[in-house]
């Protein structure tokens, strides 16, 4: 299924969502053959997230084993996940909080959408590349900006490595800003680490909002 938000729960724990598409049968892999599992649906609004998993109870969790002796669940191996639009494609309007909708005042905080590392790293995942893009093309529109780049984590952890963390992946925004033929002169960077947090970090909720990345624009 598809889902707006990041869904985290335990592997054992049920999965109280109501799935886009799901397999009527029993997926059996014969020989220990690999076996392609396909479904469509048409989105009703934006997802961010895809979730694959089992959302049955075990009551009404279909099971079968090849011998008596077996125990009825089995382990699922999934690889090669593709996800990909088919005609007709429809054009996503723009949200009014869309990078491209923000006014550049300078000293004015905007916070940079979508922008992904991985657990206790710097480096940029790729689907971070469509907000960076966004920055990108607004720093061409406007040849004499000069930004600085911010990062930002959750509480958790040592203040003065948050902080660390917080400058490299701020960093990291600018290499991928400077790959694109951005002047360094027109760039600068820093790491808040967990000194400005926008809501408490008191929720996993939380403390994701607080793990960000953000620009001001220094000079128009």
């Amino acid at each position: 299924m598809f889902y707006g938000n990041a869904h985290r729960k335990k592997a054992e724990e049920f999965l109280k969502l109501d799935a886009h598409f799901s397999a009527k049968n029993i997926v059996e892999a014969p020989d220990g053959k690999w076996v392609k599992v396909s479904g469509t649906f048409q989105a009703d609004k934006e997802y961010e997230y895809l979730i694959l998993g089992n959302f049955s109870d075990d009551a009404h969790t279909l099971t079968s084993a090849y011998r008596d002796d077996c125990f009825n669940y089995a382990y699922y191996y999934i690889d090669d996940v593709l996800v990909k639009k088919i005609p007709p494609i429809l054009t996503v309007p723009i949200k009014p909080d869309d990078l491209t909708r923000q006014i550049l005042e300078p000293g004015k905080p905007i916070l940079l959408k979508n922008i992904y590392f991985e657990f206790d790293k710097d480096e940029l995942m790729p689907r971070s590349y469509v907000e960076l893009n966004k920055l990108l093309a607004i720093m061409q529109e406007n040849p004499n900006m000069v930004i600085e780049i911010i990062g930002h984590t959750d509480d958790i952890g040592d203040d003065d490595y948050n902080k660390y963390l917080s400058r490299c992946r701020a960093k990291s925004v600018v290499t991928f800003l400077l790959e694109s033929k951005i002047l360094p002169a027109r760039l600068r960077y820093k790491g808040a680490g967990e000194k400005e947090p926008v809501v408490p970090n008191n929720t996993e909720e939380g403390r994701a909002k607080n793990r960000r990345v953000e620009f001001a624009v220094v000079r128009k």
